[in-house]
């Protein structure tokens, strides 16, 4: 799948992926791992004061999107 990231700095996957979350991890080769996660809310014990809500990250499946070099390789 080749996507072109808009002059917004948006990315459109498709409506396979809408509503869902991913995790970003930027690698030195300057390529780009989504990986889609399921957030989780930790509301804490009902002892503890109100505050910010933190969040968990599930991993459930790895999406690799190629290098700039790879895409270019191909052509």
């Amino acid at each position: 799948m080749l996507k072109s990231v808009g002059s917004s700095g948006q990315l459109t996957l498709g409506k396979r992926y809408a509503g869902r979350y991913f995790e970003i991890e930027e690698r030195a080769n300057g390529e780009l791992l989504l990986r889609p996660v399921k957030v989780l809310r930790d509301t804490g014990s009902a002892d503890e004061p109100q505050s910010r809500p933190e969040f968990e990250i599930a991993e459930v499946e790895q999406v690799v999107l190629p290098s700039r070099e790879e895409r270019n390789a191909r052509r």
